[in-house]
């Protein structure tokens, strides 16, 4: 009995869990990929995420009778372009993210760029872009919360390889070290 449970060990391969394959697929990640992610958020207006539009008459039918523009959020350029590069670097990992959320329905604001782990981080972020196709403006709402853009740049900044050392022996950094420091001139906060 003890040798068939041997081979069944060898022979089976069980499934990997969701932190395996994002570790695996966050490893991918090239150093310029992780550069131009924290470029792109970095670029993100965190008080301006976009803005409601439709909702009004377009026409009347013939019986007069309005029909209206469905109401939906255009995000900005900026913020269209994070999303689209995030899919690009598969930082969209699949995993199943309904079943994660349902979890922690209510207490995702409970996440922290300095207190959780990566991992939890990657998930948190696929939720919110995932949840945005089915909850127009979802996105825009985590955006102006302050959560998506800190999240995102504690996961660039723990899965992005170590910088390369400069010919002088120093280590080579990333200008930005706040999103404060960085969005603004020093010493001068712009508020929403």
């Amino acid at each position: 009995m003890s040798q068939f449970m041997s081979w069944m060990r060898e022979e089976v391969a069980l499934p990997k869990s969701d932190n395996d394959i994002i570790n695996t697929t966050l490893a991918t990640v090239t150093t310029e990929q992780w550069a131009l992610l924290e470029k792109l958020t970095l670029a993100v207006d965190p008080s301006d995420p976009g803005e409601w539009q439709g909702g009004h008459v377009m026409r009347r039918t013939p019986e007069g009778n309005p029909v209206i523009a469905m109401p939906f959020y255009m995000y900005s350029q900026q913020l269209n372009s994070l999303v689209e590069a995030l899919y690009e670097c598969n930082v969209i990992v699949p995993f199943n993210w309904v079943d994660w959320q349902g979890r922690f329905e209510g207490h995702l604001e409970a996440l922290s760029a300095t207190d959780s782990p990566p991992t939890e981080l990657v998930k948190y972020l696929v939720t919110v872009v995932r949840c945005d196709r089915f909850s127009e403006g979802y996105l825009g709402n985590e955006i102006l919360s302050g959560r998506f853009l800190d999240n995102l740049l504690a996961v660039i900044r723990h899965f992005r390889p170590a910088a390369p050392s400069r010919p002088d022996g120093r280590l080579t950094t990333s200008s930005s070290t706040t999103r404060a420091s960085t969005h603004y001139p020093k010493g001068q906060r712009r508020t929403p």
